[in-house]
């Protein structure tokens, strides 16, 4: 009998007192408050679920801290912050800048494009199209390239080449050659996206973590705006071929940095060289002042090379639901996101609800004539082009613009039935480019958006509360287009969803332990950008026919994305990174 109570004692749970001595459950009782009583409930509950504690599921800090040692998130939050990550942080933030830069350059270059290389509306819309499909491409081998050789040279690597890859569309000769370069381009860009938020969020400390990566959504938002300004002072003046090298200079100081970084603790600890992963922690706290923790460094699996980066990893059972789920959002996000940015200007000339007439065909305003909503019809008489034509912008198939007494230049449109030279006007006024400008500080917003959003009602609250409000806002547009101006409601419906798009990398790299992070952030960034090589479709080409129909495709992608949000199996706020 003595025997079996001494084995009851044995087995039973170990429980923390508020001075952290542990107590068996028998004696639980003197346990004070209201955190002794939450431990003594959950130790209950795993003693009924389980049985005895030696068979309760154990994290890696679990075990370190029975074992007197410390985990990597144990090191990486004793580290801190220090000029280390903020120079990986200011670098991040410059990547964004030339990644959005090189995704939203379309917008700026397809019109002059149209004319100087006589493209029709579907050979501008496979522009577009052509970078998300290079996007496609490259999320998988990018992510392959990140776990198999290391964070440190996968960003070197992508670095260098998408400068290079988005630099030389300047010198493309025809119209082949472009869709090539963006095609390649495509590849490196949605790996310098990826690999740097995973990067930053490997090496930040969890209190940090969030403010870190979702403030990366505030240079989406600049690079936006910065090639938005390129197109208004460089693209009418030096012309296209300027307008793509200086939309890929933001990464050159990058790529310098790039080879100063060490290599991720983590994906040391992951392969198992965990005297590296100490090595490597060690200089990053003498950086910042700290010291590491007591004991040795453990780390509960080790993963070789066959193991890591596996899409049949993401659909096991314990993770094919929450990976579904996300392929979902990811898709939903970014198609509404981009739909919104590539139509805005459209949207913003949108001002009269009238049907068309049949003289609204020979003034060459690319309006198809089963629109319900257009253009107005006497653009001399609404002041959208001069009625003199020096004033107005004439455009040859010279690369180079030539010299005009008016150097903002806007969505030209050609008359593409002509054989010779095409000739483009600008119909575009002064004042609806820069709405277009101010439409485009909606990316700005996005940061402090979702920051708002996802600290007070979590990840997943945040994130659905953030879409069901860009839906809402793409309902005022339907309702207010041809009436009053809807620069306020795009500006906001781009804040939310891009702020989205950002929320969906922290929350990706909180619910994947550090053997899948890759993979996960990689087969979400293969739908987002499935659905970008898609969306021009839908606001370049059928928002001429029906602007209606394309903002409420917009309206019911977004809500969808926002109840699957809802429906995913786990909150992540409050969470360290997973390392097994």
């Amino acid at each position: 009998m003595h025997l079996m109570n001494m084995a009851s004692e044995a087995s039973a749970p170990r429980l923390r007192g508020k001075t952290g001595e542990k107590l068996p459950l028998k004696d639980s009782t003197t346990v004070q408050g209201s955190a002794g009583l939450l431990d003594e409930a959950e130790a209950a509950l795993k003693m009924l679920e389980y049985g005895s504690n030696s068979s309760w599921p154990k994290t890696t800090s679990d075990a370190a801290e029975e074992s007197g040692d410390y985990s990597v998130n144990d090191a990486i939050d004793a580290i801190g912050v220090g000029w280390l990550q903020i120079t990986i942080l200011i670098m991040s933030f410059l990547a964004m800048l030339a990644v959005f830069a090189q995704i939203l350059l379309s917008t700026t270059i397809n019109e002059i494009l149209r004319c100087t290389l006589k493209l029709s509306d579907d050979k501008v819309a496979l522009i577009s199209t052509m970078l998300f499909v290079g996007e496609l491409l490259g999320t998988y081998p990018i992510s392959k390239l990140m776990d198999t050789y290391g964070r440190r040279p996968g960003l070197i690597l992508i670095t260098c080449l998408m400068f290079f890859y988005s630099a030389i569309v300047s010198i493309a000769p025809n119209y082949v050659w472009v869709l090539i370069l963006r095609l390649i381009a495509g590849i490196f860009v949605v790996g310098v996206q990826s690999s740097f938020m995973l990067y930053l969020g490997e090496i930040t400390p969890s209190s940090f973590r969030a403010l870190f990566v979702l403030g990366q959504v505030l240079f989406f938002g600049i690079g936006s705006v910065y090639v938005a300004t390129l197109g208004y002072l460089v693209l009418p003046v030096m012309g296209w071929r300027f307008q793509c090298l200086f939309a890929a200079m933001p990464i050159l100081p990058v790529m310098v940095a790039a080879w100063i970084f060490p290599e991720s603790p983590r994906y040391y600890a992951l392969t198992g060289s965990l005297k590296s992963a100490v090595e490597t922690m060690k200089k990053i706290a003498a950086g910042n002042n700290k010291e590491l923790p007591e004991g040795k460094l453990i780390q509960a699996t080790i993963r070789d090379k066959e193991e890591r980066s596996s899409v049949f990893q993401l659909l096991s059972p314990e993770l094919s639901r929450q990976t579904l789920m996300l392929w979902i959002i990811w898709f939903c996000v970014y198609f509404c996101y981009l739909g919104i940015a590539l139509s805005s200007g459209r949207l913003i000339r949108i001002t009269s609800p009238l049907p068309p007439t049949a003289g609204n065909e020979s003034l060459n305003l690319d309006i198809d004539p089963n629109s319900t909503l257009f253009i107005p019809p006497d653009p001399v008489a609404e002041g959208v082009v001069k009625a003199k034509p020096e004033n107005v912008l004439r455009v040859a198939t010279e690369d180079i613009l030539p010299d005009h007494p008016h150097p903002r230049m806007t969505a030209p449109t050609c008359a593409e039935e002509d054989k010779e030279p095409v000739e483009c006007e600008v119909i575009v006024s002064n004042s609806e480019y820069v709405d277009s400008v101010v439409a485009s500080f909606g990316d700005f917003m996005a940061a402090p958006c979702i920051v708002v959003l996802v600290y007070t009602f979590g990840r997943k609250g945040g994130m659905s509360i953030s879409l069901l409000l860009a839906a809402s806002f793409m309902l005022c547009i339907i309702v207010t287009l041809g009436q009053i101006p809807p620069l306020v409601f795009i500006f906001l419906s781009r804040a939310l969803t891009m702020g989205t798009y950002g929320g969906l990398f922290l929350y990706t790299m909180e619910a994947y332990p550090t053997s899948t992070r890759a993979i996960a952030l990689a087969t979400g960034q293969f739908f987002a950008k499935m659905a970008g090589a898609l969306t021009p479709f839908v606001a370049e080409s059928l928002i001429k026919r029906s602007p209606v129909d394309a903002i409420l495709i917009y309206f019911f992608v977004c809500i969808t994305g926002s109840i699957t949000v809802c429906l995913l199996p786990l909150e992540t706020q409050g969470m360290g990174l997973k390392d097994s």
